[in-house]
Order: C-alpha cells, then structure tokens, then sequence
C-alpha cells in the first residue's frame, strides 16, 4: 500500500465521522440549508462501505452524532437560569440535563449506524434486488428508531429529519397518507442511493465493468421517488386550490421574560402587559385574539377574579380570546379543599366571559419542568406541578360570520403527531398552538419547535395557527406554506413584544376530510418494521450460509488432513 493510500484510509475515518454531523446541524433550523438533508449520510455511508473495524466505526458515529445533538440543543442550557437557585445548581443543572439528554438521541444514530455497517457488509456485492432491499430495509429502520424516539421514557420527536424540509411545501405533500415517517424514509433512502452512486463511479474508474454493472439501480430509484413526490406535490397544491375566509386573527407576543413570570412582585406590570397588548389587538377590530401560553400569573375557575378580569377585557375589546392560562380544579378531601392545575386553554367571549366548565387541558407535559417523573426519588426542577388532561377538546369559536371548531395544543404538544391527529378526529377545522420559547433564550428552539407544526398542517390538512410569548409566532395553511410569521420592526427578529393580525384562510376541499394519516395513524410505520424485519432475515440466512459453507470446508480439510 502506497504512502497516500495510507494516510487518506487514517483520515477517512475522521472525515467521514465529523463530515456528516456538521452537515446534519446544517440541515436543520436556525441554520436550515435543507438541501444537505439529501447529502448529510453520505460521507459515513462511503465510510460503511469499506467495511471499517466496528469499535472505530461505533466510537465515531456515536461521537459524532452526540456533538451534533449538543449543538441542536444547546438552547436547553437556558432552562433553569431564571429560577431562584445558587449559580451552581442553575448552571450545572441545565448542562447535565441537556448533555444527558443528547447522548441518549446519540443512541439511536449510533444503532443506525451499526445496522449500516452490518447490512452493507453483505448487499454491497449482491444482486440489484438485494441492494434496494438492504436500502429499505436500513430507511425503514431509521423510521422505526424516530417512531420510538417519540415514546420512550415519555417521547422526544424532536427534529426528525422530516423537519429538514419544513420551508420546503413541494416535497411535504405525502405527509397526509404517510405522516412525517414517509419523508424520512425518503431522505434516508435518497443518501444511501448518492453514497452508492459515488461508489460505482469509483469502481468504474478501477475496474473495467459491463455496461449494466455500471448503471446505480438504487440512485435511479431514489431519483424516480423524489421526482414522483415533487409532481405529487405540484399537483397537490395547485389542482383547483381554494381559499375560504375564516377570519382577521390577531396574535398577541407579549415576551415576558421568564424572570418576570416567577416574580410574584411583576405580577401586576405582567397584568398590565397582557392588557395593554390585548387593547392594541381590539384597536385592529379582529375575529378573533390569540393568547400565548399562560402569559399571566392568574388561575381560573378557583379564582373569581381572574375569571372577572378577563371577562372585562373581552368585552373591552369585543373580541372573543383563546387565552392561554392556568386552571385550578378545585376538589373535596378528608383533609379539606385541594386544587388539581392544568395547563390550559380557555375560550372567552364578550356576551359570556370565560368559559371554565369546557377548555382544553395539555395532556403530554414536560417532565421536569411541568411535573417531576420519579418524583420521589429526584428533584422538582421548577416550583409547579400540573395535572395532564386525559382526552382532546375542541373550541366553537364564535366568529363574525360562523362559529369554528379550534384544536387547541400546548407547548411542545405539537411536536407529537397523534395529539393532533386526536384534536381534527375530534373535529378540530383549524389547530392552535399557544407556546413559549422565551425559557430557552433567543436561539434556535423558536424555530426548530416551529417546524413540526409544518408538519402537522400537511399531515392532518388543516391550518395551524401558533402564538407564542417569545419565539415563532404565524399560521401555516394546509399544504405547509408559511402564510405569515410574526417579525420585529427591522423584519427579521422573533424574539419581541407585539400585536400583528393576519387573515386567515382554509381550503373548503379539506372540510370534514380525514387523511389517511389521520384516519389510520403510524400505518407506514409498520409497514417500515416488515421492511427491516425482511431484510435482517435475508442478512441473517446469507451469514447462516455462510458458516454452513465454513462448515463443510472445514470437515473437508479434516478429511484431507486424516488421509
């Protein structure tokens, strides 16, 4: 071996290895060349295909896809720097829980990546119809591991490689039948078919191949399947598209600095804030007015004047609100009078005030910071703790000219698909998200958490509105198009106090329709558990023919060896 191919097969590893999270961060929001999401694997699948030795090989990959986690998340670190703790506690808190958190999501990449080192070690020299399978199989796998990333230990789906391609409607339009799971598995599929290309092209420079051996079945395929999902796209969002009038909504940002909103001495300039902004949003003589997630320090329904508060500036502004705010749910004890909290969002109209006897209740809280899994053995990370509502509810919201049914979410809420999927089942004609992003600082937690409701748009074909404290603020129509984003006065921030309205729209085509997604749920998913199921037997029954094979030589060369 020549002095070059020495040093570049030392190299390559680390290229390869660091290569492909760098592109990975680059794919995703705030930086968001989506593009890379099509190329990111590549460099390591090249890697896969010289059969490195597997403790490099594993060392690597899961290094790698740790560093691109922690650069992903490191909003995360902001979390506990508003609460009242010694520096220490605060600062070393927040890393511990957003490190640990991105080398458990480095798990998952590094068992992908080992299932490509195993798969390509036997389909790299095999028929055409085995290497397409080894592909399916490998991109079926990877759907699986974001399926499970979406429940285990409570679920984290955040960015999956879905996401990459939520400025990007075209490619979007096969969510309604298969969910997110369907782009990612395309995007897998699609770098494993670059990676082989590239390979062929190697192999032609070394070697004299026949023509057919020179042509990359597996990259004609991909390029067939992304072309078949853009026309599908064009075709989607343009054949006899239509706009219905819902309504001038108006969104209400306040920013409340979450140092602000754990201050009970702020309580009352909170108050004001809240009230000022909602006043302003009256002035541009909306539908309807959009609160953020709890906003305010008050709790209704246990609170009578919370609820009289709210009544007032309803009808001040003579608009109905959808506030994000808290509810006490008062119950009766041997001990005395205990109150059960919800996260929530209410319904509050001029002719009725508040309505506590039906609201939506957020029913996937966030562990540590809404309640403290565990709770006897760790911590409370932050001073609440909510109850999780058990069931979807949808909001008739009374318009100038009809009522609506609103799907409210959460929080995060709209980064879990079946929550959704659950509020248009429910008969949600439009979906709301009151969010706040301001825990985690000015970076890329407004965008990235923006994102999935893209996602949820295509896949239940129904608009989302989103309002939050700080962060991304807008609607998105039922084909993923970002129709308006809140933005500062220079036009390009999202972290700042304001009221803007948007009208918003709907496709009448899509009313009381229930996508496949939504009708029967992770389908693809298991049709993405068979595809790896199949391939890991056609794996395993070549290496059993394998030892068979050893096997049998080896009894030969005994009998040789005897005589």
């Amino acid at each position: 071996m020549s002095l070059n191919a020495k040093v570049w097969k030392a190299f390559w590893p680390w290229l390869a290895g660091l290569s492909t999270p760098l592109l990975w961060v680059l794919a995703f929001p705030p930086v968001g060349f989506d593009e890379l999401a099509y190329v990111y694997l590549v460099p390591l699948v090249l890697w896969a295909f010289t059969r490195p030795a597997g403790k490099a090989y594993g060392w690597i990959t899961y290094g790698g896809a740790f560093l691109a986690w922690v650069i992903l998340l490191s909003w995360l670190r902001h979390f506990t720097s508003h609460l009242d703790a010694p520096a220490w506690q605060r600062v070393g808190g927040a890393w511990l829980a957003f490190v640990s958190l991105s080398a458990f999501l480095a798990l998952f990449f590094w068992a992908w990546a080992r299932a490509l080192r195993w798969m390509l070690a036997w389909s790299q020299d095999r028929p055409w119809y085995e290497r397409l399978l080894a592909f399916a199989a490998l991109a079926g796998f990877w759907v699986v591991l974001e399926w499970v990333r979406g429940w285990i230990f409570s679920g984290f789906p955040w960015l999956p490689l879905a996401a990459s391609q939520w400025r990007n409607p075209l490619v979007l339009q096969i969510l309604p039948v298969t969910g997110y799971y369907g782009l990612s598995f395309l995007l897998v599929f699609f770098n494993l078919a670059v990676a082989a290309y590239l390979r062929q092209m190697v192999l032609q420079l070394r070697q004299k191949l026949r023509w057919q051996q020179r042509i990359s079945i597996e990259f004609y395929t991909a390029l067939g399947l992304l072309a078949l999902s853009i026309v599908q796209g064009f075709g989607q969002r343009n054949s006899a598209r239509q706009e219905e009038r819902l309504g001038d909504v108006a969104f209400v940002q306040p920013y409340i600095k979450p140092q602000q909103r754990w201050d009970e001495s702020q309580d009352r300039k909170t108050l004001e804030t809240m009230a000022h902004l909602t006043r302003l949003a009256g002035m541009l003589q909306p539908d309807l007015i959009l609160w953020p997630e709890a906003p305010t320090p008050l709790f209704f329904k246990a609170q009578p004047t919370s609820d009289r508060w709210a009544a007032m500036l309803t009808q001040e502004v003579g608009a109905p609100i959808l506030l994000g705010g808290m509810v006490a749910e008062r119950r009766d004890t041997d001990d005395g009078p205990a109150y059960d909290s919800y996260n929530a969002v209410l319904l509050a109209t001029p002719d009725a005030g508040v309505k506590t006897d039906f609201y939506y209740a957020k029913r996937h809280l966030v562990p540590f910071g809404e309640y403290t899994p565990f709770a006897s053995l760790l911590p409370a990370v932050v001073p609440t703790g909510f109850q999780a509502g058990d069931h979807p509810a949808v909001l008739h919201v009374p318009l100038k000219t009809r009522s609506v049914a609103i799907g409210p979410l959460v929080c995060y809420e709209d980064v879990f698909p079946d929550l959704a999927r659950e509020q248009v089942r429910e008969g949600a004609e439009v979906l709301f998200v009151a969010n706040n992003n301001s825990w985690y600082g000015q970076e890329g937690s407004g965008v990235q958490h923006a994102s999935h409701a893209v996602l949820r748009a295509v896949e239940t074909r129904r608009p989302v509105m989103r309002c939050g404290n700080g962060g991304w603020s807008g609607w998105i129509d039922e084909h993923g198009q970002i129709r308006h984003e809140l933005r500062d006065v220079h036009g390009h921030g999202i972290y700042f106090e304001g009221v803007q309205n948007s009208i918003v729209t709907r496709d009448p085509r899509f009313q009381g329709y229930l996508t496949p997604f939504v009708r029967y749920g992770p389908w693809f998913v298991y049709v993405c558990m068979a595809l790896t199921a199949v391939g890991a037997f056609f794996r395993l029954r070549k290496r059993a023919q394998n030892i068979s094979i050893a096997s049998v030589q080896l009894s030969q060369n005994r009998v040789i060896v005897r005589r």
